[in-house]
């Protein structure tokens, strides 16, 4: 009798789950900029140029820095990368939480945040695509949507949270939250099936 070593769970579908959290963590997370945009705007007297300028800069270190990743994680897998891109988006958003300049809004937010959204992207996309032939198009389909679920959902709890708690500690939470859901998927990531022993 043939043994049957078919395995009884594929682990592609924890690829799918890891990358769904990690795409919609890191897009929810960063895109709630606008909500901290009054509080900041108006403690520190900012304009609206200066204080939106910061998610400028964020915009521009995530798109060069996009193809980097890419290239970071065909070198060293997808763990390794997006643990250090995790790494540095909560710590932007915990520092953020002790900006009292302009230059370090353009610093935590603009650049800390900017480079370790880079991989959280494409990394999950790629690694996805590489787990799946004939489903292929409906799990990158399943992580892409991941990116509109925080945006939507969050915003309202931020705001509650920066009511209740003020910016300073909401940033705080949020880079804890980022720390948390961003490196414990990253965990869960593995380069390709041949990493568990499939074909």
């Amino acid at each position: 009798m043939i043994e049957d070593k078919k395995p009884k769970f594929f682990y592609g579908y924890i690829i799918v789950i890891a990358s769904f959290l990690t795409v919609a963590f890191s897009g929810g997370t960063w895109l709630n900029f606008g909500v901290f945009f009054t509080p900041l705007s108006t403690e520190f007297g900012w304009t609206r140029a200066m204080t939106s300028s910061a998610h400028s800069v964020t915009v521009v270190v995530f798109g060069l820095l996009g193809i980097v990743a890419g290239r970071l994680g065909d070198r060293f897998g997808p763990k390794v990368v997006l643990i250090a891109g995790g790494f540095l988006m909560g710590a932007g958003y915990i520092l953020m939480s002790q900006t009292n300049a302009i230059w370090q809004l353009y610093l935590f937010y603009g650049v800390m945040v900017g480079i370790g959204l880079s991989p959280t992207f494409v990394i999950p996309m790629s690694t996805t695509a590489r787990w799946f032939v004939k489903r292929r198009g409906m799990v990158t389909g399943i992580v892409l949507a991941g990116a509109g679920l925080l945006k939507t959902t969050s915003p309202p709890v931020v705001s509650w949270l920066i009511s209740s708690y003020g910016w300073r500690i909401s940033y705080i939470i949020f880079g804890i939250v980022t720390l948390v859901f961003l490196i414990g998927s990253a965990i869960l990531m593995k380069r390709d099936p041949s990493k568990v022993g499939l074909l």
